[in-house]
């Protein structure tokens, strides 16, 4: 939770004196798993970055400090640790929303 926290304190409120960000969590149906909903509304993802920010090493912050590496870590400890799926919702200028769906109990390691 700490990166997409930093994340959105990063890029979502550049240059703006105020924001919000929102997290909600709730047992799924099957009471099997739990969803998590981390909401900024801040400037908003760009399509073509949508595609790429979980990718390692992808940053909008080259030479200012940025590994790139903070959502690609948030993704695979998502899906490949706790065995659960990211989705990531975005409008410019409107804000983000990256949904986690997590088991309660995490696999275990092969």
């Amino acid at each position: 939770m700490s990166n997409l926290v930093i994340n959105a304190l990063v890029h979502a409120f550049d240059d703006r004196p105020q924001g919000h960000m929102q997290l909600h969590s709730h047992l799924t149906a099957d009471g099997q798993g739990v969803e998590i909903v981390f909401r900024d509304d801040g400037v908003g993802i760009s399509p073509a970055n949508q595609k790429r920010v979980f990718d390692p090493f992808f940053t909008t912050r080259m030479g200012q400090g940025g590994t790139g590496l903070g959502m690609h870590l948030v993704y695979n400890l998502v899906t490949s640790v706790l065995g659960g799926k990211i989705r990531l919702h975005s409008t410019p200028g409107m804000g983000t929303e990256i949904g986690l769906s997590l088991p309660l109990v995490a696999p275990h390691p092969a």
